[in-house]
């Protein structure tokens, strides 16, 4: 009861990412690694991959859709840069992570706070690529 209890008073709070007490146990190449830790990493090496987001143009923008909630759609977006990033290996991460996260929300049962994260438009400042307003603010 006091489980349920404290994971429903971190969803209210807007923290879908609560870790479960009991952790799903995955085995890796380099032996047992929980599927929490693999998301973590999955997702630091997606930041790692964009860099800092350096671009010649406007034209090397992109926005990347990050992630999934519990509840479907995207956590958040993310700008990048075609030139400053292997795009195709981008796209690969952020689909392992996708599926590494739906996986998550199926075995541990997660709800996230369901809200809609509205797609973000890209622009080009001071030679970076940077989210600007939402797509349907504009």
């Amino acid at each position: 009861m006091n489980k349920v209890l404290t994971i429903l008073a971190l969803v209210s709070l807007g923290l879908h990412q609560a870790v479960a007490a009991e952790p799903i146990q995955r085995m890796t190449q380099g032996g047992t690694m929980d599927l929490k830790t693999q998301i973590q990493q999955q997702r630091a090496e997606i930041f790692r991959l964009i860099g800092d987001a350096k671009a010649e143009s406007p034209q090397q923008c992109r926005v990347l859709a990050l992630g999934q909630k519990a509840c479907g759609g995207p956590e958040a977006y993310v700008a990048y840069s075609v030139s400053s990033t292997d795009e195709a290996r981008l796209l690969k991460q952020a689909e392992l992570y996708k599926s590494l996260q739906q996986r998550w929300f199926k075995e541990s049962g997660m709800m996230s706070d369901c809200a809609i994260v509205p797609p973000k438009q890209v622009e080009w400042a001071n030679g970076y690529c940077v989210l600007g307003p939402s797509a349907d603010s504009i």
